[in-house]
């Protein structure tokens, strides 16, 4: 798998791509994510004031944006993609 983030304001878009039939697992961490039980190494996702997921034509698209006031930090959220991604390639 592979994505790409890129910051629009104070917004935070991430494309997942090459997701090799791992959307159902990638879908749960996110959800997880959105509902507040992220299991990332940072606590970037208690900025979120929401976490939209897309589907596109080459996996998955992620719209984060922060509450009002906070910044979201794209290193952090880095971190936690690669962490979500480590504990999807694991789950093999």
């Amino acid at each position: 798998m592979r994505y790409r983030i890129e910051r629009q304001d104070e917004e935070v878009d991430i494309e997942v791509a090459d997701i090799g039939g791992k959307e159902v697992d990638l879908l749960a961490a996110f959800e997880a994510c959105q509902a507040g039980r992220c299991g990332c190494p940072t606590s970037e996702y208690e900025k979120l004031d929401s976490l939209e997921v897309y589907p596109v034509r080459t996996g998955v698209r992620l719209h984060l944006r922060p509450k009002t006031g906070e910044r979201l930090d794209a290193q952090e959220i880095e971190r936690c993609m690669e962490y979500t991604l480590r504990q999807i390639e694991r789950a093999r």
